[in-house]
């Protein structure tokens, strides 16, 4: 089950990768030589599910404890916001001092004050987006981890469903009203796609197992969905019916399977190591994108090795997240959560949480 979480990691990183490559790609003059992966948006909604998930499965044991919302939230600040705040910062940095062709007027202190701590908010033109365009997903995930927080101190079968139900309500009646920023951001339908990672987490925890053959089938359902989704139907459905469902059902094959569908090998290893850095992945990948053109771009037009720079692009992206997984992510995390355990861990039984599974956080392609 692990094995199959850290591999849906990498492979919604990778397709949010793949969709701002081809972006990429464009901006130097080989777009044509770049599939427009326009389904690696779905990405972001796959990555909603499996936090879901994995915020049952990992917290399991924090559940019923009175201290658990604060350790539970202090430990995900840890996880996410550090490398967030360096990705704002060097947002900032390329926004104002390279691409001088964006107006700083877009960008007020407000915006980077909301933007750093997770608040949606417009910015003066009245885009509603943060100061690093990427962090619109973190928004929601820091929203789910607040709420996820405050019904840790209820028993797990309680909290599930009830957190489950508001999370619901809020999705589908609040958008009714016209409710102010930042609340008509937060309630969004798109939520809902925690809920269903969590009602599979909450199913993993009462023993729900499925067959191997139905797992796969479920696997391969989800899939055959997403390939579909490429074309237009999906436009026709809310985007948590579209992309959210097809998403659950992969979390869901690999969740409640019996045993580990994944077979081992250095193709699975490789991908274990990208569903770690999946969310190094996510923030860095739109910079390191520009790096074979800064570096070769004096010697080598673009236009005159398309195949090169294509795949130079996707290596830079993949290669940077790894480094900075490990030499920075990995270990600033691990300190500080070592910090957090030792003042604020309610109990010994909740120092049980498996960092292994912990996730990295969504990526984005956009807000649409």
């Amino acid at each position: 089950m692990v094995i199959w979480v850290h591999l849906l990691r990498a492979a919604a990183a990778l397709a949010v990768m793949f969709a701002h490559v081809h972006q990429s790609a464009q901006a130097t003059g080989i777009g044509d030589y770049v599939p427009d992966f326009t389904i690696g948006a779905a990405g972001v909604d796959l990555f909603f599910v499996i936090s879901g998930f994995v915020m049952v499965i990992a917290s399991a044991s924090l559940f019923g404890h009175a201290a658990s919302p604060v350790y539970f939230f202090l430990r995900r600040v840890a996880r996410i916001v550090p490398l967030y705040w360096f990705a704002s910062g060097v947002a900032l940095c390329v926004i104002y001092l390279i691409w001088a062709h964006f107006e700083p007027t877009n960008i007020s202190f407000r915006n980077i004050i909301t933007s750093l701590f997770f608040i949606p908010d417009a910015r003066p033109d009245g885009v509603v987006q943060p100061i690093y365009s990427l962090g619109w997903t973190l928004n929601f995930e820091m929203a789910f981890y607040v709420s996820f927080s405050l019904f840790l101190f209820l028993r797990l079968r309680l909290a599930i469903p009830a957190l489950s139900m508001l999370m619901l309500g809020v999705a589908y009646i609040a958008p009714r009203y016209s409710l102010p920023l930042p609340f008509s951001f937060w309630t969004n339908p798109i939520t809902a796609e925690f809920v269903f990672g969590m009602l599979i987490g909450l199913a993993r925890l009462e023993g729900l197992r499925l067959p191997n053959w139905l797992s796969s089938l479920l696997a391969a359902s989800g899939a055959a969905w997403f390939a579909a989704s490429w074309g237009a139907f999906w436009q026709d459905w809310s985007r948590e019916l579209s992309w959210g469902l097809p998403a659950a059902m992969l979390v869901a094959a690999g969740g409640l399977s019996r045993t580990d569908l994944t077979p081992r090998g250095w193709i699975v290893s490789f991908l274990i190591l990208v569903g770690d850095a999946s969310y190094a992945l996510y923030l860095f990948h739109p910079f390191a994108a520009i790096l074979p053109y800064k570096l070769f771009g004096r010697f080598l037009a673009p236009t005159s090795a398309p195949y090169f720079y294509a795949v130079t692009i996707v290596i830079s992206c993949i290669a940077s997240a790894i480094v900075i997984h490990v030499a920075i992510e990995r270990p600033i995390t691990r300190r500080l959560q070592k910090l957090i355990d030792r003042r604020f861990a309610p109990s010994e039984t909740a120092l049980a949480i498996d960092a292994n599974v912990m996730p990295s956080t969504s990526p984005s392609v956009g807000q649409n």
